[in-house]
């Protein structure tokens, strides 16, 4: 029950908080503010009332009781967000950017959140919908007039229409992959030969002592995790064991091989040479040169920088001019480095940076799987239309594959929606937001 000074009932006042007591019986239970919201005017656009009271778990629980006792029941995990869509205070994508910014872990993310929330995205598939709909009615109208063959738009004009709205849901794809990445972050695996200062690098990257360093050859058995952001963007740093050849340890061995299994999994990797060696013995005895080349799949990835550390106490035959060392690295990227003085780590930091942006794109779509499900579905329905227009086939089955990529379009748009879609989004929310 609600005391506020001393009485029972609460004023209805819209969107004024009220200073009052709860009570079970004649015990109070915590001094609360209480704001009412009527209909239409409140975040699920139902009547509601608002309880502010104090975070103590033990106070909260009471409080829930005494709802409980009143018959009220708790809300499943998305209801708000759920029942303000179905009020029409929120489209889909609006309850969809509420979890992404709930959950963003970088500024990139929440950047890319927000802009799904004001609704960008939606306004902008809601034009190529349009542009499907002008297309559909031709089409469409077309079937009333066959047998006097009248043609509302030539061929042509529909093929180059529906290359434009297929050519910007590729787009889409493409910007959905970067969001993808961004929102399940990217991982740097730092690969090397024992003693390299992998472990070093990974605890001033992170600024943290995160890794075990020695100068105990085989220190590091397991591979080694740590997030940072860089450029807004969530990193995994991956310090894995020191790779090398003829290991009798059992347990070195079972590291080495998560380790290369843990590196092909890796966007970025980063490979650590011993400055304070000879060139030729360095490269050797470093993943590059050594039986571990093709089990790691280097070849394949597309950001590999070679970082030669210790460049402090450097070996006489390192050359100087980039354009001298050994055949090996002419075609990599390769940068002198040493983690004890953190010569050149800002250079280290810039390459990172860019080949995150690179990866990323410039416009990271964050869209959640059904919205991925669904824009896959549309790409291929819009294929599958192109080759119609492109054979002139009849008209009537041009006309049933538009209207179901508008169908498809409208479910993302949330122009069209069911319970079994509204299910599967709300379900993945925190409980009662």
């Amino acid at each position: 029950m609600f005391y506020a000074k001393g009485k029972a009932r609460l004023a209805k006042t819209p969107r004024v908080a009220r200073y009052g007591r709860i009570l079970a019986g004649n015990s109070t239970i915590d001094d609360v503010l209480l704001t009412y919201f009527p209909h239409g005017n409140s975040f699920t656009g139902e009547e509601s009332l608002e309880i502010n009271c104090h975070g103590n778990p033990l106070i909260v629980r009471q409080i829930l009781n005494q709802l409980y006792l009143l018959g009220i029941e708790p809300a499943a995990p998305g209801e708000f967000s759920r029942r303000a869509v179905l009020n029409g205070k929120l489209n889909l994508h609006q309850a969809e950017a509420i979890r992404e910014i709930i959950e963003a872990r970088g500024e990139r993310e929440l950047q890319a959140a927000r802009w799904m929330q004001d609704g960008h995205f939606r306004n902008e598939l809601l034009q190529m919908r349009s542009s499907l709909f002008n297309l559909t009615a031709d089409v469409t109208a077309e079937l009333d007039f066959v047998e006097e063959d009248i043609e509302f738009s030539s061929n042509q004009n529909k093929i180059n229409s529906l290359e434009a709205v297929l050519q910007y849901v590729q787009k889409l794809g493409e910007r959905a992959e970067g969001g993808n990445l961004l929102h399940s972050g990217l991982q740097i695996a730092i690969i090397g030969a024992p003693n390299t200062g992998k472990s070093s690098l990974l605890n001033l990257l992170s600024g943290k002592e995160k890794a075990i360093v020695s100068d105990i050859p085989g220190t590091t058995r397991d591979y080694i995790e740590e997030s940072i952001q860089i450029a807004g963007v969530p990193v995994t740093f991956v310090d894995t064991a020191g790779l090398r050849h003829n290991s009798e340890d059992v347990l070195e061995k079972t590291g080495m091989e998560r380790s290369i299994l843990k590196s092909r999994e890796a966007r970025f990797i980063l490979v650590l040479l011993d400055g304070k060696k000879e060139p030729q013995l360095a490269i050797e005895e470093s993943p590059l040169g050594s039986e571990f080349l093709k089990k790691l799949q280097l070849e394949n990835k597309e950001h590999l920088k070679v970082l030669i550390n210790k460049s402090d106490t450097l070996h006489a035959d390192w050359p100087v001019d980039n354009s001298a060392l050994p055949g090996l690295l002419q075609n990599l990227q390769v940068e002198y480095i040493s983690v004890k003085t953190q010569a050149n780590l800002p250079v280290l930091l810039q390459w990172l940076t860019e080949s995150i942006d690179k990866t990323l794109g410039s416009e990271s779509l964050l869209l959640a799987s059904w919205q991925s499900d669904l824009l896959r579905q549309i790409e291929k329905e819009l294929e599958a239309a192109l080759v119609l227009l492109e054979a002139n086939e009849a008209p009537e089955i041009t006309a049933t594959v538009l209207r179901n990529v508008l169908d498809l379009m409208g479910q993302i748009t949330g122009e069209i929606s069911n319970e079994d879609l509204l299910g599967r989004i709300f379900s993945r929310f925190c409980v009662g937001k």
